[in-house]
């Protein structure tokens, strides 16, 4: 009989708990919030990654956590991606599957990152990659990354356009934590760092430095998110923290209040 009711009570208050911490989230980010989902990437060990957006996408550090490595970030931890350039499959890599998002008429990426090696700024670097959705080749969906002293938003080539950089050329120096953010209103991309807007050029079938003009089209990617690369290319030489996802379009001063 005891036993019983002790048995009762932790489930009364395992239950208690479970609702407290969806109160929480409601409270803190609403319940009709556009929030996809909010990665710290603050565990400090394991191989899984929580999403704090109270929407259940955890993700996992693929390839067993080789080329990855827990680390000191600007808040308690983060995870540093420590690609290996003698071997171009291996690189560290997040998955966290998301199923399909229509994005089609809005996206905010948002993270901090800090960049471990002069080489951000070199034209020889390929990209380091902060979010993947799948704009690759015919692929729909779109990716986030650095790379030729640019920071790119790239959407998918689809029959109704051609493949398309939107780029802003800030200059990155290494060991330094940046906020970082993306956002897509269904025509056009807007790129900050630390809360400040770029202005944005176009690279669009080899043209560089053209007038960004036409609108984007984000169609449906993959149903997945890859932080950090794509798996086996494009490997992130760094550390990226604070990760989150909207659906919807933060407005400049909402990505001011997010980096403060």
């Amino acid at each position: 009989m005891t036993t019983s009711v002790s048995n009762c009570k932790i489930s009364i208050i395992g239950r208690a708990l479970i609702l407290v911490l969806l109160f929480c989230t409601v409270a803190l980010y609403g319940a009709d919030s556009p929030l996809i989902g909010h990665w710290p990437l603050d565990e400090g060990e394991g191989l899984v990654i929580k999403d704090k957006s109270g929407n259940g996408y955890h993700g996992t550090i693929l390839r067993d956590g080789n080329n990855t490595a827990w680390t000191e970030g600007r808040e308690g931890k983060a995870l540093e991606f420590i690609p290996d350039r003698f071997v171009p499959v291996e690189k560290g890599c997040i998955n966290i599957p998301i199923g399909k998002y229509d994005f089609s008429k809005g996206l905010t990426i948002e993270a901090w990152v800090k960049f471990t090696t002069a080489d951000a700024n070199s034209p020889k670097v390929t990209r380091f990659m902060i979010l993947f959705n799948g704009s690759t080749g015919t692929e729909t969906g779109f990716q986030f990354y650095y790379s030729w002293h640019a920071l790119y938003f790239e959407t998918s080539k689809i029959p109704e356009q051609n493949l398309i950089d939107v780029f802003a050329p800030p200059q990155f120096k290494p060991g330094v934590w940046y906020f970082l953010a993306a956002t897509y209103d269904g025509s056009a991309v807007r790129l900050f760092v630390d809360g400040k807007e770029l202005p944005v050029l176009a690279l669009e079938g080899g043209k560089r430095d053209q007038e960004y003009q036409k609108p984007l089209i984000v169609s449906q990617g993959r149903n997945n998110f890859y932080i950090g690369a794509i798996p086996g290319a494009y490997g992130m030489e760094g550390i990226i923290s604070d990760l989150k996802v909207y659906n919807a379009v933060r407005t400049p001063a909402q990505i001011l209040e997010d980096m403060e």
